[in-house]
């Protein structure tokens, strides 16, 4: 980046002498070093004791019944079995050390601040989580062993009942538990609920109540007298006797949904069996079960080792120039940079900056500075779409790999195609440090990888690095399974979502329930806009407040302090915590820029020449098209009529690998660094205003909202550069739209059906008149003339428009608050009360309710496009059978060649064919969902649709020009 409107004082401290807090570490600020493990349990390993037959587990829990009680077993060798006891205490072990010495240092001390002390805190933390599986100790679980049940018959155990699952009793047992450990009953319930969701959900509050676990349920006395043990041998070992109940908090519920994250990971991690072997009842010696737990710490270092969980290392607190050596600070870094130096606690940042401005940079100083003085270490990264996660996703690897030079780094794309993404498939299957050959050489140069244990959807967001669509992290607050543990992987991290004006009311809603339990976690969120309305900007601030009031020890401002940024001039950078909110305005990097304004109303054919008599004259156009038939109307209007000439089309309907491919040759040719064509046209739809980072001298879009208009606009001269054609000397936008002063409902959707009728209404009206637009200048008079409520409608029209946009916003409010958690400060314990009965799976035949959709979009189905040769069906160039499951590079062809379709009548005739949903591909996640179409020679029809496969327009819903007459 060149420097531009820095003055030089400027550029000299944040380049040097900014170094107040180089010698900060992440626990420096708040709170002290967690607790040695060694000093809490002392304690030298002993031998372990290979697994045993049911025969031998009598013979050597002779007097012991608790050791009789099975916590694992094998699958295929049912006989071979794990005693519960120690099961729990692998389970505690791997608690412990992510506690002591793994987690972030800020997810650190949230746990270990439940109690006055430390140490305190991590005894009972262990004690507790090592008693996640107490409902295993009863007849229903025990059974399931087939052996076991004559087993323990013949020491004394009955078995008169088969209910319920071991979470409920679970939850009945260990509340009681706890109340008798010195807890109260509310704080013994809430901690109970905790633990036992380790499942995915939490237990009913009914089995709080002692009868609703019946006599038979429980078991008799010997039942009784094994828990107690069992219990009696946790409470030793951890020493929990040693613990000052009374000093434990009622965990907040930002707290309590993290612990049952922790519990959890630490529960999948416990139950590695190449990790914590099965072993034998231990012999009736005191120092034996301190002995297998020091055994099981070290083998929970080996396994988080292996899974990629390293330990925080303190990091210095760096300058922009550290980070980004190659370029100059811009205005926008420098404020980031004065904000970062006096960071004291978790914040929301709020960077409302012109396209092209750094905004990505701004907020990577910023994550870098919560790492070094708050110990929040890691990062998430979310985005609006897959193309903008992808070509994030490059950066990011690429910061790493020169940032990160103690250790390698774990870094993951997280959305549903990361496998496709080659830049991705090599982090997975090996590292990329330059030239390294050797694992030992990678750690001492630094690097970055993709640990295989993160890989599953469930857990992509305990990673330390992620990228990806933003609808990884909005799980985290809505009601799945598991969504405990996203927000468990969110809470010690800093997370960084970009073009938060990119969403509708729907999904601003669950948006602004992130940002709240995100507050509530004590997490710094980095929010990336250039078109955000003001209204927008409150609501989250405000959100983001309402949760951060929750956190223990925060001082808490009024709530309702006033909205300064209303009068700080844009581009700026809002803060807001507990304490207020605080923002600060900046200057542009460099001159504005006057983009000249015009409107076209005509057929695609005759827009496409006019747009070709533009290019003879020469440089690069761009063409955003609001819909995928659209775009392919254009491309094809362009290629009839200049056959020659260099073109581009890109869409969402293109096969995966061909889309990347695509949008790497665009970078390639328009990029920053782009080999520049003298002449070329790009058609493509929405991606080309969020993802990519490219350069148009003229540029032709569809009517849309205004903030989208500005964003696409963006595109235009977006970089400095010697190569542009003379003849381009000022950017131009051409917006299609209808010439009409108060165009007919049926005009706007004909052009822009995908967008709410009031907002275009008003685009229409803020437009209109003008010759130019000047960016950043007028970025946002416009936002604010098309969003603020405040302005009344103009004509009638606008009024109906505005009551139906109520309307709609009202029902998409209502829709996404079903699918959520409650708020961050609801005054009740409601984990008893919260379902987590969502699918986060993309099955279509799924019932919209019971979907935990992050997007209110219209049913979609994904297709393999598959073709019928004669009697065989062909993926690409080769044969398979639909009734063999497809070993893994089987399912990656059959990925490669999916695409979503959202055609009503598409996506109902495939949910309703069973033909199209083979048998074989239910035992493969990757394809469950998906459905079969067969063509016969690039062509199907599919609920009386014509598809079509062309291998320039990509598939084909009713030919753009009639069936058949395709360019295929």
């Amino acid at each position: 980046m060149p420097q531009t409107g820095v003055s030089p004082g400027d550029a000299r401290r944040v380049a040097s002498g900014a170094r107040m807090g180089s010698q900060l570490d992440g626990g420096a600020l708040s709170g002290s070093t967690p607790p040695s493990l060694e000093q809490c349990f002392p304690a030298s390993e002993g031998a372990p004791v290979r697994a045993a037959s049911p025969d031998e587990w009598r013979r050597l829990a002779a007097g012991r019944a608790h050791w009789l009680l099975w916590g694992k077993s094998r699958p295929d060798d049912a006989s071979l079995a794990h005693p519960l006891l120690l099961h729990c205490i692998d389970v505690a072990a791997v608690a412990c050390v992510l506690l002591a010495e793994r987690l972030p240092n800020a997810s650190a001390r949230t746990f270990l601040g439940l109690h006055e002390s430390p140490e305190s805190a991590l005894r009972f933390l262990a004690f507790l989580i090592a008693l996640h599986d107490l409902g295993k100790a009863t007849p229903a679980f025990q059974r399931k062993a087939p052996w076991a049940p004559s087993l323990l018959r013949e020491e004394g155990f009955d078995f008169r009942s088969s209910t319920p699952n071991h979470s409920k009793a679970g939850l009945s047992l260990l509340a009681p538990a706890l109340e008798s450990a010195g807890l109260r009953g509310d704080c013994a319930a809430r901690y109970a609920h905790c633990v036992v969701a380790h499942h995915g959900t939490f237990v009913g509050n009914e089995y709080l109540d002692p009868g609703r676990l019946g006599r038979k349920a429980r078991g008799g006395q010997t039942w009784r007298d094994a828990r107690a043990a069992l219990i009696g041998a946790l409470t030793e070992l951890l020493r929990l006797d040693d613990v000052d109940v009374s000093g434990l908090r009622y965990p907040t519920h930002g707290e309590a949904y993290a612990l049952a994250g922790l519990t959890s990971m630490a529960d999948w991690l416990g139950s590695m069996q190449e990790h914590f072997p099965y072993e034998a009842p231990l012999p009736p010696d005191p120092s034996a079960l301190p002995a297998y737990f020091a055994r099981a710490r070290r083998r929970a270092r080996v396994a988080l080792d292996a899974a990629g969980f390293p330990a925080p290392r303190p990091r210095a607190f760096r300058v922009f120039t550290d980070l980004f050596p190659e370029y100059e600070p811009w205005p926008l870094h420098v404020q980031a940079q004065t904000l970062a130096e006096h960071l004291e606690a978790p914040s929301l940042f709020v960077v409302e900056a012109p396209m092209g401005e750094g905004k990505t940079e701004a907020s990577l100083l910023l994550a870098d500075a919560a790492a070094a003085k708050l110990g929040q270490q890691g990062l998430f990264l979310g985005l609006p779409t897959r193309a903008t996660a992808n070509q994030l996703f490059g950066r990011i690897r690429r910061f790493l790999e020169r940032t990160r030079t103690d250790e390698p780094a774990n870094l993951l794309l997280a959305h549903g195609e990361a496998s496709l993404v080659d830049a991705f498939a090599r982090l997975r299957f090996g590292e990329v440090y330059g030239s390294s050959e050797s694992a030992d050489e990678d750690v001492e140069t630094g690097g970055v990888r993709a640990e295989a244990w993160f890989c599953t959807k469930k857990r992509t967001l305990l990673a330390e690095h992620a990228v990806g669509t933003i609808d990884q992290a909005l799980l985290a607050v809505m009601g799945v399974r598991h969504a405990f543990v996203r927000y468990a992987g969110l809470a010690g991290k800093v997370v960084i979502l970009d073009e938060v004006h990119a969403y509708d009311t729907y999904t601003g809603t669950l948006l602004d329930r992130l940002v709240e339990w995100l507050g509530a976690a004590g997490t710094t969120v980095v929010l990336l806009s250039a078109t955000l309305p003001s209204s927008r900007r409150r609501q989250l601030l405000d959100a983001y407040r309402r949760g951060a009031r929750t956190v223990p020890g925060a001082t808490i401002a009024s709530a309702s302090t006033p909205d300064e940024t209303t009068s700080t001039a844009y581009p700026r950078i809002t803060t807001a915590s507990a304490q207020g909110i605080h923002s600060v305005s900046f200057g542009p990097r460099g001159r504005a820029t006057s983009i000249r304004l015009g409107f076209r109303d005509e057929g695609v054919e005759r827009l496409a020449a006019r747009i070709l008599d533009e290019v003879a004259r020469g440089g690069n156009v761009g063409w955003i098209c609001n819909t995928v038939d659209a775009a392919q109307r254009a491309y094809q209007a362009i290629a009839e009529q200049a056959p020659e000439l260099q073109r581009l089309l890109l869409h969402s309907r293109l096969f995966p690998p061909e889309r990347l491919r695509r949008e790497e040759e665009l970078e390639r040719l328009l990029g920053r660094r782009g080999d520049r064509p003298e002449r070329s046209v790009v058609v493509g739809t929405q991606v080309l205003e969020q993802s990519l980072d490219v350069d148009f001298d003229l540029l032709v879009t569809d009517l849309a909202p205004v903030d989208l208009v500005l964003q696409r606009a963006g595109r235009l001269f977006r970089h400095d550069r010697d190569d542009r054609h003379p003849v381009r000397t000022r950017a131009e936008l051409w917006v299609v739209a209808p010439a009409d002063e108060e165009p007919s409902v049926e005009a706007l959707r004909q052009v822009a059906a995908v967008y709410d009728e009031l907002p275009l209404r008003r685009t229409l009206d803020a437009l209109r008149g003008r010759s130019h637009v000047e960016l950043p200048g007028d970025i946002e008079p416009l936002v604010e003339r098309v969003y603020d409520p405040a302005i009344l409608p103009a004509a009638h029209a606008h009024s109906a428009a505005q009551q139906e946009r109520l309307g709609r916003g009202a029902a998409q409010r209502s829709s996404a608050e079903q699918r959520l958690l409650p708020h961050a400060d609801a005054p009740d314990d409601f984990l008893g009360e919260l379902r987590l009965g969502l699918e986060d799976e993309e099955a279509p035949s799924l019932h919209a309710d019971r979907r935990a959709q992050t997007r209110d979009a219209r049913d979609s189905v994904t297709v393999v496009c598959l073709e019928q040769r004669g009697g065989e069906v062909w993926a690409g160039e080769r044969v398979i059978d639909l009734d063999v499951v497809p070993d893994a590079a089987l399912q990656r062809a059959l990925v490669e060649r999916s695409i979503s379709i959202s055609r009503p009548a598409v996506v109902r005739a495939l949910v309703e064919d069973p033909a199209a949903r083979p048998t074989a591909w239910e035992r493969v996640a990757l394809l469950r969902h998906r459905r079969v179409v067969r063509f016969d020679n690039g062509v199907a029809e599919v609920g009386g649709v014509a598809l079509l496969l062309d291998p320039d327009l990509g598939l084909v819903l009713e030919s753009p020009r009639g069936r058949g007459s395709t360019s295929r």
